[in-house]
């Protein structure tokens, strides 16, 4: 799966390489994108797409079918900004870095806000324009904190 933010749509290939369908087209109803920016795969073979300028996330099937979607724009918590990048834990919930509000917001598979980390600044845990987005299979988190010209590693602590 890639992510063709300018032809605001994303490219299924096959091994080879070859473009084997497209999602997506300029817009902003369901299942059209306005500047897609990233793309994760999750373990059971679900897409989640940043599409930025719609201010939303959007979930596919492993076939490309829309299975859901959330977020609007807006200046407060639970909102979003400028959503550059994403990944899902293994416990399912959503992690969203976003560029203009210096922080990462974490919402279940539904689209519900549960809580944010990090805030603007140089110091440790703190961010300057966030992008990309890595969680691997021990929920380390890693966050490309792009002006401060590093990577900043997260370590997710769950109390059952």
């Amino acid at each position: 799966w890639v992510v063709e933010t300018g032809a605001h749509r994303i490219s299924i290939l096959n091994e080879q390489g070859e473009r084997i369908r497209t999602i997506g087209k300029r817009g902003a109803r369901p299942g059209e994108f306005n500047y897609p920016t990233d793309i994760w795969i999750d373990k059971d073979g679900k897409a989640y797409v940043i599409d930025a300028m719609n201010f939303r996330i959007q979930i596919f099937d492993i076939e490309g079918q829309l299975i859901s979607m959330f977020g609007e724009a807006g200046d407060a918590t639970g909102y979003f900004a400028r959503p550059k990048g994403i990944a899902t834990d293994s416990f399912g919930n959503i992690y969203i870095s976003d560029a203009l509000f210096h922080t990462v917001q974490i919402f279940d598979f539904s689209g519900n806000y549960l809580y944010n980390f990090g805030e603007q600044g140089r110091e440790k845990g703190q961010f300057w324009m966030p992008s990309g987005i890595f969680i691997d299979d021990n929920n380390f988190i890693y966050v490309a904190d792009s002006y401060n010209s590093r990577v900043q590693l997260f370590q997710l602590n769950r109390r059952e």
